[in-house]
Formats: C-alpha cells, structure tokens, sequence
C-alpha cells in the first residue's frame, strides 16, 4: 500500500505541475481546461499532501482515523481521474492520468479490505454532529439527483435541450459516476451511520474526506473560468464552496469525536 499510494502521489504531482505550468498540454477547448486547472490546483496543494501525510499517519502507524482519511482521498482520486481518463481529449498526460486511475482504484479497494479486516468496534457519542453529517450527505445527495434526473429528463423531452456543458451535450460520464456510485454510496452511508452500523462508521470517514476535498476542486473549477473570462454560473461557486467548507469542519468534527476500541 505505501509503494502504491506514493506512486498515485508522485504521478499526481507530475502531471498537475505540468499541466499548471503549460495547460496547453490538455487538447480540450478552453471551457474545459480552465476546468482542468482550478482541478489540478486542489489536487496539488491538498489531495496530494493530505494523501502523503495520512499515509505517514494512517497507514504507517495503523491509525484508523488517519487510514479512514487516506481511503476517502483515493476515493477522491479515482472519481477525478475517471473524468481525466473517459472524458477528456487524448494527451500527453495520459501516460500519468491512467497509472492514478488504475492505482488509485486498487488502492481503495485495498484500503477498504484492510479496514474490513481489523478487529475495531466504533462508537460516536456526539448526536447532534451525527444527525448533522447525515442530513449533509442527504442534502447534496438530492440535490445532485434533482440535477441530473431533470437534465437527463429534458435531453429525453427535448432534442434541442443543452446541459452546462461546452457543446450542451449531457454528461454521461457525471451522469454515471453520481447517480450509479456516489449519490447511493452517500445515502447508504447515512443510513448506516444513523442505525450505528459499524461499516457506516467506516464509509462516513471515507465519504466526508471525499465530498469535501471535491468541493473545494470544484469551486477552484469554476473560479478559474471567471479568472480565464469564462462565465461560470456563480451560484454553483457559491454551492461548492459551501460544500467544501461544511464537509471539511464535519470531516474534523467526525474524526476528533469518533471512538473506537480494537479487539485484541
């Protein structure tokens, strides 16, 4: 696990110096590299760190805190660089963003195996953070569901409907990815967190860590294209922003009261 989550951190940095440097190197039009950007930053300055410094933490010492943590930031990379892989226009750096994918992929699995496997029985006394986290993840749950199901409703309805994307054309990749994974992953793990099951224990770690730090990339996604003078929808940078600094404060908030005891 260590070799492969520095191989995901060495990649990562490579291919995001590069392309911060010369974002030239992404073949997409210019609404969609100023995306690329504001995403590479998040993933420079922070995914990365925090990847290297949880497994300093996690991994290394066997730190179920710091482990929780690490997998929610390969969840993170393998969701990002699956739009690298499957929605963006072939490049040089490929080469880099099909390794991360790939390790990233095998590094959570890995990593949520290994949580499987240890002998921990978890409890959170706080309900009142609890209940809060749980209506979080419901909140941007139906509100990712209400976006998607409507545009894909009006492509059905209407042949001349256009998503907010470049050419207007719907997003299958999101449309995936949110509505087959994330979205019931995020339910799922409210859920198990309210009835105290001990993989919603697990998962909330996990997804919180995950959630926050694309919220962030995401508000960088669409600040860059203000700062490229390319109209972003404003209200979204306002919604993900939000999303980025809730999630983070319940992420803390989560690991700092969260207890558990490891069975011998």
């Amino acid at each position: 696990m260590k070799l492969l989550i520095r191989c995901i951190a060495f990649l990562a940095t490579i291919a995001c110096v590069l392309a911060i440097y010369n974002n030239d190197f992404y073949q997409d039009d210019n609404w969609t590299k100023a995306q690329w950007l504001g995403q590479d930053l998040i993933t420079l300055t922070v995914a990365v760190p925090l990847l290297l410094f949880s497994l300093k933490r996690g991994i290394g010492q066997h730190r179920i805190k710091w482990w929780m943590l690490n997998t929610g930031l390969l969840l993170y990379f393998a969701y990002t660089y699956s739009f690298f892989v499957f929605s963006s226009k072939l490049s040089f750096l490929y080469f880099f963003q099909i390794g991360i994918f790939g390790f990233s992929i095998v590094g959570f699995i890995r990593s949520c195996l290994l949580l499987s496997h240890e002998k921990v029985r978890f409890s959170f006394p706080r309900t009142n953070i609890k209940l809060a986290i749980v209506s979080y993840f419901f909140t941007i749950a139906s509100m990712l569901a209400f976006l998607w199901i409507k545009d894909i409703v009006s492509h059905l309805n209407s042949s001349i409907h256009q998503s907010n994307t470049f050419d207007g054309a719907p997003p299958l990749i999101t449309y995936g990815l949110d509505l087959g994974l994330i979205i019931p992953l995020m339910i799922a793990t409210g859920l198990m967190l309210y009835w105290k099951e001990r993989w919603g224990y697990i998962l909330t770690g996990i997804v919180l860590t995950k959630t926050s730090t694309l919220g962030f990339a995401m508000m960088a996604m669409n600040v860059s294209m203000h700062l490229q003078h390319i109209n972003p929808d404003y209200l979204i940078i306002l919604i993900w922003t939000l999303i980025g600094v809730l999630g983070t404060l319940l992420t803390i908030f989560y690991l700092e009261n969260l207890r558990f005891h490891v069975d011998p």
